[in-house]
């Protein structure tokens, strides 16, 4: 097993490289993004990449250390790549469900208030429910992390 809580041996992304979520132990905000990307892999920290570069400035600009957010993502496996457009994958339905215990723990275990989820994937996580995000941008969804993934 890669993380406490995950189900691993179920996950079709077991043989893939494996990011741990990172951050302070006891935060208020928890970034949550899809899945680890190369950059993050390279690093072996989430956020690191392309999209996590654009994220924490955008942090920053807000006034928001990123050394008091813990980061993390629905499943800490890479997805691996699409064909035809070497853009990551979704990950698969089985893997989210594989991760989801180990997620929402994670999430608790901070004692945060606050989830900031980045994108579709992540929204669903922490919902239940598909968010489209063209409605939801800039919007503060007031539900705890769904159990039900």
């Amino acid at each position: 097993m890669k993380a406490p809580f995950a189900r691993c041996r179920e996950c079709p992304l077991v043989d893939q490289p494996f990011v741990p979520g990172n951050g302070p132990t006891e935060t208020d905000l928890v970034a949550i993004g899809q899945a680890p990307g190369d950059e993050e892999v390279k690093q072996n920290k989430p956020f690191v990449g392309p999209a996590g570069r654009d994220l924490r400035r955008a942090l920053a600009s807000l006034g928001v250390d990123e050394s008091k957010v813990y980061f993390t993502n629905t499943v800490l496996c890479h997805p691996g790549k699409r064909e035809k457009t070497n853009r990551d994958k979704t990950p698969p339905a089985k893997a989210k469900a594989a991760c989801h215990e180990r997620l929402k723990r994670e999430v608790e275990g901070t004692g945060a208030r606050w989830i900031l989820s980045v994108g579709a994937v992540a929204a669903k996580e922490v919902t239940g429910k598909r968010v489209a995000l063209s409605a939801s941008r800039c919007s503060v969804l007031r539900r705890p992390l769904s159990s039900n993934g």
